[in-house]
């Protein structure tokens, strides 16, 4: 958990991996994504899927988010890893950058535009060897519930209960017969409960 863990990164070296095709971070808190600098150092990563950081579903309870997230870019920025799942426009938007430091400003304004591209329906699902991967809560909704897009920033609801556990990126993996669900945090509660 956090920034000083080797977890990952000794798992994968007794696995003899060397090149990850992609880095899953379901979502902004320490004990999902506080190997990730450990692990980008470390190894060769394609692509990073992650989603948009939203103010409104984290909080600092868990680790240092904010700049958790922040490093993250900063690093696949550094190293040429693409980012699937938060576009150009949304990392350089007041609405979701979580920082106004001048050093992460000037590091995404000279990023590549192509290195972020943001979760749409044609990159939340593919194959992968002989299984696909799809991907679920990746969508953004409009005040009237209407699904959009992330580079259409104005008037973003998502579609889930309040909290960054329940913004965790689900992923659906199918081989053949066999399927395995993947929540991160999530939780089953239905988004009109009372917890």
């Amino acid at each position: 958990e956090g920034n000083d863990s080797t977890a990952v990164k000794d798992f994968l070296l007794a696995h003899n991996v060397e090149k990850l095709d992609f880095l899953l971070i379901t979502h902004t808190h320490g004990d999902h994504n506080g190997d990730t600098i450990t692990v980008l150092d470390n190894f060769e990563v394609n692509k990073i899927y992650m989603k948009e950081y939203d103010n409104y579903y984290i909080s600092t309870s868990f680790g240092n988010n904010p700049t958790m997230y922040e490093n993250i870019i900063k690093k696949a920025i550094e190293k040429n890893i693409k980012i699937i799942g938060i576009s150009y426009e949304a990392i350089t938007s007041n609405e979701l950058t979580p920082s106004s430091t001048d050093d992460f400003k000037n590091v995404i304004k000279n990023a590549k535009k192509e290195n972020f591209e943001g979760f749409n329906s044609t990159n939340t699902s593919f194959n992968f060897g002989s299984a696909s991967i799809k991907f679920f809560n990746w969508e953004i909704f409009d005040e009237n519930g209407k699904q959009i897009y992330s580079e259409q920033l104005s008037k973003r609801e998502r579609e889930v209960v309040e909290g960054e556990n329940n913004n965790s990126l689900a992923v659906l993996l199918t081989q053949g017969s066999k399927k395995a669900l993947f929540a991160g945090d999530m939780n089953n509660l239905d988004k009109n409960e009372e917890t």
